[in-house]
């Protein structure tokens, strides 16, 4: 029999004005986006680093009149007892290239090149520049090419292998049926030159 042993602590990266719809509900699809890496969904993150960058990322690009402060939060997953179906790729290989490349090039809102798209799908996080990269596979016509992808996206600028353990792994969640596997067990706001810790519900307790 098949076991899975889930990550119980992942990362989402946002800004401190979104925390308090998050504290109300977590998987929100009205917010869920396709030609993403792994499609529409909420992205979590084993790696705190990781998450960090996603939270500073987000709060450059936000444009509305307040000034936001990037923000991480800490999620609590518990997968025992909720059924779903999980998608898991181990570490980069072309089939994930492939998963990759056609919900980049080929998703839309009403449109998912899975015939079911998985519950769960846990993979390497792709390369930073993923998004140029998508751009040339439009342009070389190389959308249905994903050995040539799987090759440009596991190599740096200089042309060297990346080790993708230093990004961790990416954590999606599909369905909102699975809020009841999550938890907000704390936030990290970023005050200028540190990052604070606050437990959910508490005062703050710490910094990072």
């Amino acid at each position: 029999m098949e076991q899975i042993m889930y990550p119980q602590t992942l990362y989402h990266g946002t800004i401190d004005l979104n925390l308090d719809s998050f504290r109300t509900r977590l998987l929100n699809s009205t917010y869920w986006r396709p030609k993403r890496d792994f499609g529409a969904g909420f992205y979590t993150t084993t790696s705190i680093s990781q998450a960090k960058k996603w939270a500073r990322d987000t709060a450059k690009k936000y444009a509305g009149p307040e000034t936001p402060r990037p923000c991480v939060l800490e999620i609590e997953f518990i997968a025992e007892g909720t059924v779903f179906e999980p998608l898991v790729y181990i570490s980069e290989t072309v089939f994930w290239a492939k998963f990759v490349l056609d919900h980049r090039t080929k998703a839309e809102i009403d449109y998912d090149p899975c015939p079911v798209h998985p519950d769960l799908i846990i993979g390497p996080v792709a390369d930073n520049d993923t998004g140029k990269i998508v751009e040339t596979a439009i342009k070389l016509n190389k959308t249905d090419d994903p050995n040539w992808f799987f090759n440009q996206i596991v190599r740096s600028k200089r042309g060297r292998r990346r080790d993708t353990t230093e990004l961790g792994n990416q954590v999606v969640f599909s369905k909102e049926v699975l809020e009841q596997s999550l938890r907000l067990t704390g936030y990290y706001t970023f005050f200028g030159s540190r990052w604070h810790y606050d437990v959910e519900g508490s005062d703050p307790v710490g910094s990072l």
